[in-house]
């Protein structure tokens, strides 16, 4: 799909009630009007993680999707939208990371050990501590499947809310770590 040409993206959507976007961007920027011009009647962001009121204020891994939320917005009379919030995928976790399960190409942080650790050889850089020197920092993991589950049933709601959350495991940071070197039978001084 060439998501620089307004009308090829109009002709693919006509006749589409719902799109699940899992592009980023000016691509996903360009979906959003070309949506709306087609009268889809609604539309998810790529925005697949966490609480987007949780993003820091110009966020570097942003990829215009709070101006896709901001267009949303703006388009509300138009268009129904959610925003999926699973936090993260165990996928991430997995030999290969995310890209062993072809997902996340376009985010920069899909490859093994690309987000806080990497299993195989236990490296991390792991936001365990807050500013607080508090350990009590969450990390909310989702499946990948469970994902596409949650976002199968939630086609066929009448209504959608601004938010559709689901959460698979909440955990310490600290501990997700101190599981994964015990099952490598690695010992970690707290």
């Amino acid at each position: 799909m060439d998501y620089d040409d307004l009308d090829s993206l109009k002709y693919s959507l006509r006749g589409i009630d719902t799109v699940i976007s899992t592009v980023t961007g000016a691509a996903q920027i360009e979906l959003i009007k070309a949506a709306v011009s087609v009268r889809v009647r609604r539309f998810a962001p790529a925005e697949f993680e966490g609480l987007s009121q949780l993003r820091p204020a110009n966020d570097p891994l942003d990829r215009n999707r709070s101006l896709a939320l901001h267009w949303l917005n703006h388009y509300s009379q138009f268009i129904q939208s959610t925003r999926f919030v699973c936090g993260i995928l165990y996928e991430r976790f997995q030999p290969g990371g995310l890209a062993r399960s072809a997902i996340g190409s376009t985010s920069g942080f899909y490859g093994e050990g690309d987000y806080i650790m990497n299993c195989r050889t236990m490296e991390a850089q792991v936001p365990a501590y807050d500013a607080d020197n508090n350990s009590q920092v969450a990390i909310c993991m989702t499946a990948a499947q469970d994902v596409g589950r949650f976002v199968t049933k939630a086609i066929d709601m009448k209504q959608w809310p601004a938010e559709l959350r689901m959460t698979g495991q909440r955990m310490f940071v600290k501990d997700l770590v101190a599981t994964v070197a015990r099952l490598k039978g690695m010992f970690i001084v707290d």
